[in-house]
């Protein structure tokens, strides 16, 4: 694992460097090339002001490869639990959804959740977003971003 810092004063450009590394803004010349196999992930200054859900479900909403597991998953088992006599097809892509939804850590995903939070010292993860600082509506952009699990962090 590689660390690095960009250091600078204020005004000298870092928030824009890394936006730009982002794909947020243009750059005026060159080129920014990115490996197709790497999953960047940026804290923004600005932290979750006007959220409306709680600290929990901030958090657990960067982990939108688990919710389209889920997703998945859910639809299939309303469809077969609403049949007399499921094919062997449907059968085969619910189980397939079952071990999909488990391989990306479905089923331990509010211990990770938990994990996270209270690692970055949250006690009343049930409290909304709306109810904390910004300082604490930082952390919970931490916290999704670790959950987010990026191969690259720009912080």
């Amino acid at each position: 694992h590689h660390k690095w810092g960009l250091v600078g004063g204020n005004g000298a450009g870092k928030s824009t460097l890394l936006k730009t590394l982002m794909g947020e803004l243009f750059q005026d010349d060159g080129t920014i090339t990115v490996g197709t196999n790497l999953q960047v992930g940026y804290l923004q200054q600005t932290a979750v002001s006007g959220s409306n859900t709680t600290i929990y479900q901030e958090a657990a909403s960067a982990m939108a490869e688990i919710e389209q597991a889920r997703t998945v998953l859910t639809n299939l088992q309303d469809a077969v639990s609403k049949m007399v006599d499921p094919d062997q097809l449907i059968l085969t892509k619910l189980d397939k959804a079952t071990q999909q939804y488990e391989s990306v850590g479905g089923y331990t995903q509010e211990q990770q959740v938990s994990t996270v939070l209270k690692g970055l010292g949250f006690d009343d993860i049930h409290r909304g977003c709306d109810q904390l600082s910004g300082g604490w509506q930082m952390r919970v952009s931490l916290a999704k971003l670790l959950l987010s699990k990026p191969s690259l962090m720009l912080l």
